[in-house]
């Protein structure tokens, strides 16, 4: 169960930019990232990874902006 809450956070993430929804995802990983708990790791991963691809996708847009 875990891993589809992760996929559909990740789906949700990508699709959206309304600003309560991408509050209610943080919310999300910030309830699952706690350290004691025994599924950290793995969200975790998936966390940095979703970190990493929207800094990729901005880096790319901004890319975009500054060659117009």
């Amino acid at each position: 169960h875990l891993d589809a809450l992760l996929r559909q956070v990740r789906d949700v993430v990508e699709k959206h930019t309304d600003t309560d929804v991408l509050e209610a995802c943080s919310m999300t990983f910030h309830a699952l990232c706690n350290e004691e708990f025994t599924i950290y790791n793995r969200v975790d991963i998936v966390r940095s990874q979703m970190l990493d691809e929207q800094i990729d996708k901005f880096h790319r847009l901004l890319e975009d902006v500054l060659q117009e």
